[in-house]
């Protein structure tokens, strides 16, 4: 799972033009989604989908965002 998590994301990223960066880019993105999945599974703290996935995007987005700047 990881590894196909990985691979998606940095083929995104290749064909958004970050070339140089996208193993790297994608190691951290992947890994972070990955370890909030499993967080969340493992706790079970909330069993909302949907606010993990808001989690997520939101943080993955703002790093993307200092990224650019």
């Amino acid at each position: 799972m990881k590894r196909t998590l990985h691979r998606s994301i940095e083929s995104l990223l290749r064909r958004s033009g970050d070339s140089v960066h996208a193993a790297i880019n994608a190691a951290m993105i992947s890994a972070a989604i990955y370890n909030a999945a499993y967080y969340w599974y493992e706790t079970n703290e909330d069993d909302n989908i949907e606010q993990l996935t808001i989690a997520v995007i939101h943080f993955i987005n703002h790093g993307l965002q200092m990224k650019s700047s």
